[in-house]
Formats: C-alpha cells, sequence, structure tokens
C-alpha cells in the first residue's frame, strides 16, 4: 500500500488557531447528556453488572444504558421495554468501538426524547473547549471528516478545509489528505473526527507531527 514520505516544512507546526476539541483523556470515556426539566445529570460511574467478560463495546453500551436507567426522570421510557433494549444491543457483535458508539446512540434515539444523546469522548471534550479552553492552547487551521463505512469499518479522517495561511497550510497540509498518525502515534481503528481534532490541539506555538496521505499525484508528508 502506499506508505506516507515524511516532508518536514521550513519551520515547525504551531498551533495559534482556535480549538477544534481538546481530548482529555486516552482511555474509554463515556459521556452521556442528559438534559431534562432544565437540569443536566453527570456521567454516572460504570454499574456493576452480572456478565462474563464484557468486551470494550459492550461495556459502552451497558454504561450507557444505565445511566439511563438509573437517572432519566420518565421512568416509563417513553413506552420503551428499556430492559429488553439492553438484551437486544449487548447480543450485537460490535467490530469496532465506533460502532459501538454508534449503537449508542442509535439505543437512546429509541427514548424519542431530542435532549438525550450520546457524546464520543472528543466531542464532549470539544464541547467543553468552548468554555473551559485555556488562553494558551489551540489548533492548527483544519475541518475533518470521515466517510462512513457503508456497512464495514469507518473511511479515513480526511481534511476537508484548511485555514489559508494558516500552520496547517504552511506545513504543506490539503484538503483530501487522510490523517494516518499524529506526533508518530497511528490512528487507531474506531478513532472519530473529534478524537483526531483533539490530538491536534495544544499549546500555542509547540511543535506537531502530523502523518498523511495523499491521493494520486500527491506526497504522503508529515
Amino acid at each position: 500500500g502506499h506508505r506516507p514520505r515524511p516532508m518536514r516544512p521550513e519551520g515547525p507546526l504551531q498551533r495559534p488557531w482556535q480549538p477544534l476539541g481538546v481530548f482529555g483523556s486516552r482511555r474509554l470515556a463515556l459521556t452521556l447528556s442528559l438534559m431534562v426539566a432544565s437540569q443536566q445529570l453527570l456521567p454516572m460511574q460504570p454499574a456493576a453488572f452480572a456478565v462474563a467478560e464484557l468486551t470494550p463495546e459492550q461495556s459502552v453500551i451497558v454504561e450507557a444504558w444505565a445511566t439511563v436507567q438509573r437517572g432519566y426522570v420518565d421512568q416509563s421510557f417513553g413506552g420503551t421495554d428499556w430492559k429488553a433494549v439492553k438484551s437486544e444491543y449487548l447480543k450485537r457483535k460490535y467490530k469496532s468501538m465506533g460502532a459501538a458508539r454508534e449503537a449508542v446512540s442509535e439505543m437512546l434515539s429509541l427514548l424519542g426524547d431530542r435532549y438525550t444523546r450520546y457524546l464520543t469522548p472528543g466531542a464532549y471534550a470539544a464541547l467543553l473547549a468552548k468554555y473551559e479552553r485555556p488562553a494558551d492552547n489551540g489548533g492548527i487551521g483544519v475541518t475533518l471528516s470521515q466517510s462512513p463505512g457503508n456497512g464495514g469499518p469507518p473511511g479515513p479522517i480526511e481534511i476537508v478545509s484548511v485555514v489559508e495561511g494558516g500552520p496547517a497550510a504552511v506545513a504543506g497540509l490539503r484538503a483530501g489528505d487522510r490523517v494516518v498518525a499524529v506526533d508518530g502515534r497511528p490512528l487507531g481503528p474506531g478513532v472519530a473526527p473529534d478524537d483526531v481534532a483533539g490530538l491536534l490541539l495544544g499549546r500555542l506555538d509547540e511543535p506537531l507531527s502530523v502523518t498523511v496521505e495523499r491521493g494520486v499525484g500527491g506526497d504522503g508528508g508529515e
């Protein structure tokens, strides 16, 4: 397959731009935003369930289900058999963490409540960053996207726009480049654009390495 070729800009890639998100934790973190009757319920600690050897993907399902079970105001769950929902979603086979997260969003949609939604760790951190971002943190001036998997794993993380004159543009990054690693660490399966956006954040003027793959007619770069 195509192997990215390292490419260095004249100067270090720096981040004097507004953030796309802050990825506060590298471990799996469930963030479920429940806003009912103008009250926000904080995520609960993982509940103890008498189940054997849950996979990490199944654990996300259980934690989301338990958070709703214990904290949802309408204990009729909008007429949904909530216990049956847990059984149904635990029976499924999830090929990636991304697939499990999509299943959580689907599961919550059964409640028919527009105030109950699931945020990935990266999306939640990005939301917090709008209000709690340190003054000396920023991004590199790119917008990211990901194509759906069409029944399979999601597509690669792709740069869809680059801010003119920004650090990414100066480094030679272009729209259409596929991000494969940040600071030398390859992106794992199931990673979402919000997660990558969080990895691109950091202290202003701090060097950052971004490895990309470029399509026909271009070179991979770093």
